[in-house]
């Protein structure tokens, strides 16, 4: 259930994900199963933070970083951090991402996952492009978007080049944006990612239109 409730995520499919995985916590309660509760618990952080639930995302995390340094889980504690880091931003509290982002990365640093640390500087560059600090949010894209590319992961690599078009919209750089809007569908179509299309192709449609 677990695994096919994460691809229900990839393609979309929110309300579906959210009763498979919200099915499975009795259990693992009752069994005391905290690997897998800490992970369902994160599991569901995703499906509210999509689901706009921000809140509800919050709560599901806290959960999961409790549980996971309880069992010393630290590739899931560094994780959750990691989507606090990125709810937080969707918040607007700035300051409690960026530290969150810097907890998960020096998590990320010591079990070497250098793959998730472009995904850090990711949210680094939304935080300083919405602060208006320019050539702090390229530097931090643009460290992203290497470290995406050298691994290929195609989810991390086309939500980096969407954030990325979103920066050059916003600058007025049109054709940059659009350039990289086309390369984010792309990527996301790697994995069928047919939400995060949609999103993208929406936000190319104000250019092209």
């Amino acid at each position: 259930i677990l695994n096919l409730s994460n691809v229900s995520i990839m393609m979309g499919n929110y309300e579906e994900a959210r009763e498979n995985f919200e099915s499975l916590l009795p259990d693992l309660r009752e069994d005391d199963d905290l690997n897998m509760l800490a992970r369902v618990h994160h599991n569901l952080s995703i499906v509210n933070k999509f689901s706009g639930e921000f809140e509800e995302a919050s709560t599901n995390l806290n959960l999961s970083i409790d549980i996971s340094r309880k069992i010393n889980d630290v590739p899931l504690l560094a994780i959750s951090y990691l989507e606090k880091a990125e709810i937080s931003y969707r918040m607007n509290d700035y300051h409690s991402s960026a530290d969150l982002a810097s907890t998960a990365f020096h998590l990320f640093h010591d079990i070497g996952d250098k793959v998730s640390c472009g995904d850090i500087y990711k949210i680094l560059g939304m935080i300083n492009r919405d602060m208006d600090q320019d050539n702090l949010a390229e530097s931090f894209f643009n460290t992203s978007l290497k470290i995406n590319k050298q691994y290929h992961f195609p989810i991390s690599l086309g939500e980096t080049l969407f954030e990325m078009g979103e920066h050059d919209y916003k600058r007025g750089k049109l054709e940059d944006a659009k350039k990289n809007y086309k390369e984010a569908i792309s990527a996301f179509k790697e994995i069928n990612a047919t939400l995060k299309i949609e999103e993208v192709e929406e936000q190319l449609a104000k250019i092209t239109t």
